[in-house]
């Protein structure tokens, strides 16, 4: 597979590092070369809602949403944008007697995290992919490092998958970027405080879209198998995004028999006309499960590379836990999952 580079955008390898351009004091503060902002959404349509903007030399650009479960928003990498972002404007509370869904609330972005009480279709006691994208992290907090010559910047928060009369479980974020480079790194330890084991359903809803994401583009998982959800005429097939249609339609794919390399599996996204990439990467033993969503719906146009835990449909989504691993009480669990945007360096 081809890998993903940020090099590109820095005229391969001409611009200096953040390390060597301070140590020179041709640059004397380190936030002219990797900015965290933090500041509330006041357009009209955010309703306040808080956005922590960081922006790195070597041209990666991206939102982390503390009031969505510490998720990313927008993405930008070399004056381009990566993510998907839906057409469902503003941040939609709960209002009235009828509480809005995730389609409601979908905004998009380039992760969406679901989970930790379901993940899928909705239950009798729990919304379609769970609570964790409409949960406010606390304990929010970030700080920038100079590591092996480059800043690194990190922003950590907790999420909690709490019950009153029910789970005790608790989701610490880190999320890390460093100049130089185009990927932005996720590291969770999911952690069980209470007394009786726990489901723990999660899946890593990473989105693309356009400009980025074209007809034709070419999707490579190495897996020993493909399951469609079902047959979807407009989607033929899972390696290839389709045409433009004007049917709301979708489908989903599942890959199995994951390929790995040191624990680590990955499917890579590659624009056909251009030198764009964009590789997903994650620690195959806890996430062990991979789901392409497919929407090639004019107004929507998206495509959803989607690591998890457990099963979304078929014969293994079964009893209380519908096929989720169980966290023991204090025992804890690490997800690991690395997005890079970038530029093709190999065939």
């Amino acid at each position: 597979m081809s890998a993903a580079t940020g090099q590109g955008a820095m005229g391969q390898g001409a611009t200096p590092s953040a390390g060597r351009l301070l140590s020179s004091g041709l640059v004397s503060r380190a936030d002219a070369l990797a900015s965290v902002t933090d500041r509330l959404d006041t357009s009209g349509t955010g309703h306040g809602t808080r956005i922590i903007e960081v922006r790195l030399l070597g041209g990666l650009t991206f939102e982390l949403l503390p009031d969505h479960g510490l998720d990313i928003g927008a993405a930008w990498f070399d004056g381009i944008p990566f993510a998907w972002r839906s057409p469902v404007l503003g941040d939609v509370r709960d209002t009235g007697t009828a509480q809005p869904g995730f389609l409601d609330r979908f905004h998009g972005g380039l992760l969406v995290t679901c989970g930790l009480d379901n993940i899928g279709p909705a239950t009798a006691t729990h919304e379609m992919h769970g609570s964790h994208h409409r949960k406010q992290a606390t304990e929010v907090r970030w700080e920038r490092m100079l590591v092996d010559d480059e800043l690194t910047v990190r922003v950590s928060g907790l999420i909690d998958s709490i019950e009153i009369f029910g789970r005790r479980v608790t989701l610490r974020r880190t999320v890390t970027a460093r100049t130089g480079s185009s990927a932005i790194t996720i590291d969770d330890v999911i952690h069980n405080e209470g007394y009786s084991p726990a489901a723990i359903p999660c899946l890593y809803h990473v989105n693309f879209g356009a400009p980025f994401l074209e007809q034709g583009s070419r999707i490579l998982v190495d897996a020993g198998t493909v399951t469609a959800r079902e047959h979807v005429d407009e989607v033929p097939e899972h390696t290839t995004f389709p045409e433009p249609t004007t049917t709301m339609i979708e489908g989903v794919f599942e890959y199995g028999a994951l390929a790995s390399s040191e624990g680590t599996a990955s499917a890579v996204v590659q624009s056909p006309w251009s030198n764009r990439v964009a590789t997903v990467s994650w620690n195959v033993d806890a996430l062990p499960r991979l789901f392409q969503w497919v929407w090639p719906t004019r107004g929507g146009w998206a495509l959803g590379i989607e690591p998890a835990n457990a099963p979304l449909f078929g014969p293994d989504r079964t009893g209380d836990s519908l096929g989720a691993p169980m966290l023991e009480p204090g025992a804890s669990r690490a997800h690991s999952v690395r997005i890079e945007l970038g530029f093709r360096t190999g065939a």
